[in-house]
């Protein structure tokens, strides 16, 4: 099942706890990169129909509303890694 990040609402979290300048650009990749990698670890949990690592990735308070292809925002929690908040199915597009 393929999934998509929302990068702007990441985006947009980060840069309001980030610094400006270059260290806090830097910064910005770094936690892209990191959920982006979290992100193809979720997905081979749905692919290896892995139930227990599946729930792992999620956070407590997580919602999701299902269709078929889904839409993510991850959040980075306390104990360092990143759970999905909030994920919205939305029906396949006609490519």
């Amino acid at each position: 099942m393929k999934r998509t990040v929302v990068w702007l609402s990441l985006t947009a979290l980060l840069t309001g706890a980030v610094p400006a300048g270059t260290g806090g650009q830097h910064r910005i990749a770094g936690r892209e990169r990191q959920v982006a990698d979290t992100e193809r670890a979720f997905a081979r949990t749905m692919a290896d129909r892995d139930y227990a690592s599946f729930l792992s990735f999620l956070a407590s308070d997580a919602i999701f509303i299902g269709e078929r292809t889904y839409n993510s925002i991850w959040r980075l929690e306390p104990d360092g890694k990143w759970r999905i908040i909030f994920d919205k199915g939305c029906p396949p597009c006609d490519c």
